[in-house]
């Protein structure tokens, strides 16, 4: 059970984790709109259209609403302006709809927000247009603190419903909750009962919690503890609070299911222990044969330990595998009639599942180890799509009751041939060789973290990591066997001579890899004796791997809605990380406005191209035109931000936001061009092998 807490635990702070990070977009979002839309008082048509472009801008935002206390718009025919911009399933719909509420400077986003004079999150609102809401509502002021209202950015809750199903799952059957500081479920996998109270679900559903864990719930705290079901069953519950907004997250797992793991061990148990004795039975009857059977039944034994080894061999999967989405070539050459080495690979649900290991030790023992790391390997594949997990099944097996002290090193991947992701886990092996399919980079060693070898410590917690394969990149994977290979001076085949052989030759299909690599291993090592298996399989990727998109523009304002698809493309077939893409959404969406407006000041339809590259740290995004040259990073006048909004001249804002969050901008003219390249770095390790 301690294993269920620490996943659950995991689990509620990566769902605490993903709230505050939208409501850090949603804050960021607001307080740039709170600096840029209020600032001169314009006519009501000029600030429905700031909040349209607003909207446009920010997908992920359901609506904003400008609060402003009476008589500022008089001038313009309109004592209370209160315009609204939301986000419905037709479309955006702008509206005064609060110009005759009388209850308006009583409500509590106004009211509260006033009182406090600070921005702060509201209470859960329904929606007469669509979903609930939750508000970042903003104090604006004026001159000499003058109070001018309050500006309001809403969030819809099912967007956080959507997200933390699909993200936040430590068990296939859990259950997701948010609520918040009284007691209202804001997320809950049975939509009927958002904003209702806890204390109702739990008295209709009968419900029983300790008095102790229901205080810690109610007070805001982190804990967890057992419900009682009124059926009889029992589930765990963890919970911890989101401060930012006074709200509390918690994830309900049933008992069952999180035992289920623990029956699935007991069954692998079961089916090594019957594997263990079929095998001991085995080498029983081999001593049998060598020990009380004549001199002339020798042959025979031998016949028999060659059958057996043919056996083993069987075990493994075919040595070739040519599918639309990858080549697969794998290779394993005994010293021995029987051996410790293994590699094995599986398909399912669009993945490839893949391992290689080399069992210490060599003969019978090696080889019955073998046989149980390559079953758990099968077995475990069927329930989980982890490596890390794959490792961790395999090695609390191995660990138990090892009273010989054999381990077994290991690489376990996992491709997903629709994206080439691929996650992997290596258990103490040989590094792999990653032969990139880019003819300007030479093959190297994967940096892989430190992880002992299966069979060692029980529960050790192996660690998984990630990359990104590009089209044609290859993964090289072998035992020591290559490596440790002696010649008949005792020298080793080495670490650098692999490396070479695959730089040599990375134009070659994984076979002729694989096969030209047990060629040159043997012609190395000439007469001298085989002292330990050789195995290898090398991977390939033939999968699209998109990295660069580019979209048409002209110069219209109304172009830029164009823009929200795009950044959703960078993300699906790029896979540029979210944190970053709300930065390149932010600044393309200024730049972008800017050319449109000075490009062509007397032409329409005119062509603007965007093209965006990804690199292994970095998105690069182009702007070009063919206007009247204006260089945008020199030509906007200089913004002064200790000026109030009021006093600081119009322009230069946007320029200054896209300076701001791009890590480098720079402008070129050239043959008749203006090309604007705005850089955004991207972390390694998000989507990238790291390599040695």
């Amino acid at each position: 059970m301690a294993d269920a807490v620490a996943k659950m635990q995991l689990n509620v702070e990566k769902g605490v984790e993903i709230i505050n990070s939208h409501l850090r977009a949603v804050e960021t979002a607001g307080n740039d709109a709170a600096r840029s839309l209020y600032s001169q008082m314009p006519a009501p048509e000029v600030v429905y259209g700031d909040m349209r472009h607003f909207m446009d801008g920010n997908p992920e935002i359901q609506g904003i609403l400008f609060g402003f206390v009476d008589g500022l718009f008089d001038k313009y025919g309109e004592h209370r302006f209160c315009p609204i911009v939301e986000r419905t399933d037709t479309g955006l719909i702008a509206d005064n709809a609060l110009l005759t509420d009388p209850h308006l400077y009583d409500a509590e986003w106004f009211a509260e927000t006033k009182r406090v004079d600070h921005p702060r999150w509201s209470n859960v609102m329904r929606d007469v247009h669509g979903p609930n809401i939750v508000c970042y509502c903003i104090p604006m002021h004026g001159k000499r603190g003058k109070f001018l209202g309050v500006m309001t950015v809403s969030l819809a809750m099912n967007s956080f419903s959507d997200i933390l199903a699909k993200e936040i799952h430590p068990y296939e059957h859990s259950s997701v909750y948010v609520t918040d500081d009284d007691g209202h479920f804001l997320v809950h996998p049975d939509h009927t009962q958002i904003l209702r109270t806890v204390d109702e679900y739990v008295h209709e559903k009968k419900l029983m919690i300790d008095e102790e864990l229901w205080k810690s719930f109610s007070n805001d705290e982190s804990g967890f503890g057992e419900i009682d079901n009124s059926s009889g069953g029992k589930s765990l519950l963890y919970f911890a609070p989101i401060k930012s907004a006074d709200w509390n997250l918690s994830i309900v797992s049933e008992n069952d299911e999180i035992l289920a793991d623990y029956y699935f061990m007991t069954r692998m148990m079961f089916v090594v222990g019957l594997l263990s004795i079929i095998l001991l039975v085995l080498i029983g009857y081999y001593l049998y044969l060598r020990i009380f059977r004549e001199v002339e039944e020798h042959t025979n034994v031998e016949s028999e330990v060659r059958i057996a080894g043919t056996i083993q061999r069987s075990m493994i999967p075919g040595e070739m595998s040519h599918e639309e989405e990858f080549d697969l070539s794998a290779l394993l050459h005994p010293a021995k009639s029987i051996g410790g080495d293994l590699y094995d690979y599986r398909l399912k649900d669009g993945k490839l599942y893949f391992c290689i290991g080399d069992v210490s030790g060599k003969g019978i023992p090696a080889s019955l180890v073998m046989a149980v790391a390559q079953c758990i390997f099968s077995m475990s594949v069927k329930r989980t799509d982890s490596p890390a997990e794959i490792a961790c099944n395999i090695n609390n097996v191995l660990a138990e009751r090892n009273e010989m002290n054999m381990f077994c090193t290991m690489f376990v991947g996992v491709l997903d041939l629709a994206t080439g992701r691929l996650a992997y886990c290596n258990a103490g092996h040989n590094r792999p060789i990653f032969v990139i399919a880019s003819s300007e980079q030479k093959p190297l060693f994967m940096d892989v973290k430190a992880n002992i070898p299966l069979g060692v410590m029980e529960d050790f917690p192996y660690v998984e990591e990630m990359c990104t394969l590009q089209r044609g990149d290859k993964l090289f994977t072998y035992t020591d066997g290559v490596t440790e290979a002696m010649d008949v001076h005792d020298r080793a085949f080495g670490d650098e001579a692999a490396l070479a052989f695959a730089t040599e030759n990375r134009y070659f299909t994984p076979q002729d890899l694989v096969d030209g690599m047990l060629v040159k291993v043997k012609h190395f090592a000439e007469d001298a004796e085989q002292s330990d298996d050789i195995t290898m399989l090398c991977l390939q990727w033939n999968g699209k791997a998109v990295k660069e998109l580019s979209l048409q523009l002209i110069n219209d304002i109304g172009e830029t809605s164009k823009l929200s698809g795009f950044v959703k493309s960078l993300e699906e077939q790029l896979q540029v990380p979210k944190f970053v893409l709300f930065n390149v959404h932010l600044a393309l969406d200024e730049m972008l406005a800017n050319v449109i407006s000075y490009a062509y000041p007397d032409k329409t339809g005119q062509p603007i191209s965007l093209v965006a590259r990804r690199t292994d740290d970095a998105l690069v995004c182009e702007i070009c035109d063919a206007g009247q040259p204006f260089n945008p990073l020199t030509s906007a006048p200089e913004v002064d931000t200790s000026q109030s909004i009021e006093e600081r001249p119009i322009g230069g804002l946007g320029i200054l936001i896209s300076r701001k969050v791009a890590d480098h901008m720079e402008y070129e003219r050239k043959e008749g061009h203006n090309i604007l390249h705005l850089t955004f770095s991207i972390p390694q390790s998000e989507d990238f092998p790291k390599t040695s």
